[in-house]
């Protein structure tokens, strides 16, 4: 998004935000996360902290542990939230 990569754009290297989502699933996915596409927020155009041009992701998921009777965790599981903001490349 911010700084095109090949796995988060075009061949022409401009953001795509179905690339961008491919390529956060795909690394969820081998942290053994299944992570659907409405739990991942992208801006490309985003202010963070007061100030604008700024590209930003926020992910959702909502924990559930594979031991829940060993563990504290309530039977819903545990909501999580990331957000990361990265200047925009000119």
């Amino acid at each position: 998004m911010a700084l095109p990569q090949t796995n988060c754009a075009t061949a022409a290297y401009a953001y795509s935000s179905a690339n961008t989502v491919s390529y956060i699933q795909g690394v969820a996915s081998q942290w053994g996360i299944s992570l659907p596409s409405a739990n991942i927020t992208q801006n490309n155009a985003a202010t963070c902290g007061g100030a604008n041009g700024f590209s930003q992701v926020e992910l959702t998921f909502t924990f559930q542990s594979v031991v829940p009777y060993l563990t504290s965790i309530p039977t819903g599981g545990i909501p999580l939230s990331a957000t990361a903001c990265f200047p925009n490349n000119p």
